[in-house]
């Protein structure tokens, strides 16, 4: 009872801050820096994007902006992205507030600095203080200081980059609190990055955040699902209009009695910032002979047996441990609405042999074999410090592609994600020489859905750049123009292999699908498959399970390169309970234009 009727709170709250959206002119009454607005113009090529009736533009599993068709690997011919006007848009009675403004976007905007209270925009001193920011420190080689914009409850501001604060930051605050903050979007941007600098909010409940929220309103996209918890390291971006007469809009909702605060980066990206992400030019390769490999491995780390024990200290808590320890643990399930409309439905229909399918089940579920030494140089293993409990797929040097779900419906803190590259045998130490990696944020999709498993994508960030070889190679991005259906493909993983009480498998574990359409799929699962899914099934009692989650699913190019063509997301009926049942992937031709924009640095 206490949790619809907490809901019931915030979906009153959503309402009123959404109906309660200022326009241009309860601007100018609010506090707000005095710049003048200047009128949209939408520069982009109608030749190279395309809107579908709910658009967006970063990729929101088929209901946003895609760019033209073209790959992201060698040889790649995807459109690049449109460039933005060379100057502002030139209106009746623009050009002259533009022109006569000292603080024009043109002077002062261009340049960034950093100080030692945060990052900020190079400013005279007297504007700084007239814009309401804090004047910090000199800009490097130049007489401008470095200004930083520290923003709270009701504040209002156009500039590309500023804090959005809890009323009493640094110091904690208790009690109940309804707070929103405005971002005026200005007329070269595309895109708004939320990072969760310090957060501290109550915890999820049931993997969803039902007592304190943040939203993100007014995007391309529509509002945003809640989020709580410890964001710390987090971040996330929307996608805006260029100069759209709607602001951006945080809205926190607190209503736990506990200590809460919160300092949240909000940045404006220009349009003439976005890239197209493109993948190394070794991507999806595999060496021809990896037994080869694997024994040129052996000769050439055995003089540095040592530096391979010290590189993976960390790991001895689990490789050593007692036998029957635990050295895994999985995100807390969340039974979205697939699990409730069609895994009891379908379970019921096969209730005239149920106990002989589950007995088949336990036999013989998952049904892959171990894959061999660096054969899928691009997966990653992600831990929780030493648990395992998900897996991922390389996609350069720094980031690494996996299943929002793994991340955003438990509690996980991003000090305390850990990486291994180049692994084959979890329990083994000294069997590969693997990378072990930290985690600078965790870029997750706005519009990630816990119930829908709707955009189950995220990014995460490596503490530093990986050295890439035969052993670590980032996989290549799929072209969007290709649907992918009807191939044959590769899915690998450390998930559990027997369901419901079966253990991972600590050795890499490869199986053989094929993908379906949409189409078809939906009339298999009988439920609705969104564009931003793709589903594939195995040949009989196999698939995937809790622990393969975020994994890779490749499809091998005729030029013998392996493309990344899925994420794996969720199983229907649960583990291969049905023969060649098809599983649900993330669908990552769908988030390319959402991977160019995260991936700026």
């Amino acid at each position: 009872m206490m949790v619809y009727s907490l809901t019931g709170i915030t979906r009153i709250f959503v309402i009123a801050v959404i109906l309660a959206r200022p326009t241009k002119e309860d601007f100018r009454n609010k506090r707000q820096d005095p710049r003048p607005f200047v009128p949209y113009v939408d520069f982009r090529s109608k030749e190279n994007v395309t809107r579908t009736p709910s658009s967006g533009s970063l990729g929101d599993g088929g209901q946003g902006m895609r760019a033209g068709s073209g790959a992201t690997g060698p040889g790649s011919t995807r459109s690049p992205v449109p460039a933005p006007p060379t100057g502002p848009p030139k209106g009746p009675g623009t050009a002259t507030l533009l022109d006569e403004s000292p603080l024009s976007p043109l002077k002062y905007f261009q340049e960034r600095c950093a100080s030692s209270k945060g990052d900020g925009s190079c400013y005279p001193a007297a504007d700084c203080q007239r814009l309401g920011g804090v004047a910090i420190e000199l800009c490097p080689g130049r007489k401008l200081q470095c200004c930083v914009f520290e923003r709270s409850c009701g504040d209002v501001s156009g500039e590309r980059l500023t804090y959005f604060q809890s009323p009493d930051y640094p110091a904690q605050s208790m009690g109940t609190l309804a707070c929103d903050y405005d971002v005026a979007i200005q007329s070269d941007v595309c895109a708004v990055r939320i990072e969760y600098e310090k957060v501290q909010l109550a915890r999820k409940l049931g993997g969803v955040c039902d007592i304190d929220q943040i939203f993100i309103l007014n995007s391309v996209d529509g509002p945003t699902t809640g989020q709580c918890g410890p964001l710390s390291g987090y971040s996330t971006t929307v996608a805006v209009n260029p100069g759209q007469t709607k602001p951006v809009k945080l809205a926190v909702l607190v209503q736990n009695e506990a200590y809460y605060h919160w300092r949240i980066k909000v940045m404006q990206i220009r349009c003439s910032q976005l890239r197209n992400f493109h993948a190394p030019g070794t991507c999806g390769r595999k060496d021809q002979d990896v037994s080869a490999a694997a024994t040129e491995e052996f000769m050439e780390t055995l003089p540095s047996l040592f530096h391979i024990l010290q590189d993976v200290k960390w790991r001895r808590a689990h490789t050593a441990r007692t036998p029957g320890g635990v050295w895994w643990s999985f995100p807390e399930p969340v039974f979205n609405t697939f699990y409730y409309g069609t895994m009891k439905k379908h379970l019921q229909q096969q209730s005239s042999h149920s106990v002989h399918l589950v007995r088949e089940a336990e036999e013989r579920i998952v049904g892959g074999s171990d894959a061999e030494l660096y054969e899928f140089p691009w997966q990653v293993a992600i831990f929780l410090e030493d648990l395992f409990f998900c897996g991922g797929a390389l996609i350069n040097d720094q980031f690494v592609l996996t299943a929002a779900h793994c991340l955003m419906t438990r509690d996980t803190p991003v000090e305390s994600i850990v990486l291994q590259l180049g692994d084959h045998d979890l329990t083994t130490i000294n069997e590969t020489t693997h990378v072990t990696r930290r985690v600078r944020s965790v870029l997750f999709h706005s519009h990630f859905h816990p119930f829908l498993l709707a955009n189950d994508i995220a990014m995460l960030r490596l503490d530093k750049p990986v050295a890439l070889s035969y052993r670590v190679r980032p996989v290549c991005l799929p072209n969007p123009a290709d649907s992918y259906t009807g191939r044959q493909g590769t899915v690998v993983g450390w998930g559990i292999t027997s369901f419901p009480m079966g253990e991972p498998s600590p050795i890499l574990q490869k199986l053989a699908v094929e993908t379906l359409s949409n189409f078809q799929c939906a009339r298999i699962i009988e439920e609705p498959v969104g564009l931003g899914m793709i589903c594939a099934a195995p040949s009989s009692f196999q698939g995937t399970c809790f622990g393969d989650s975020g994994g890779p699913m490749t499809i091998t190019e005729p030029d013998g390169t392996d493309v990344l063509v899925g994420l794996v997301s969720f199983g229907v009926t649960g583990c291969a309970v049905i023969p060649a049942f098809p599983d649900l992937y993330t669908r990552v031709s769908e988030y390319l234009k959402w991977i160019d924009v995260n991936a700026i640095t």
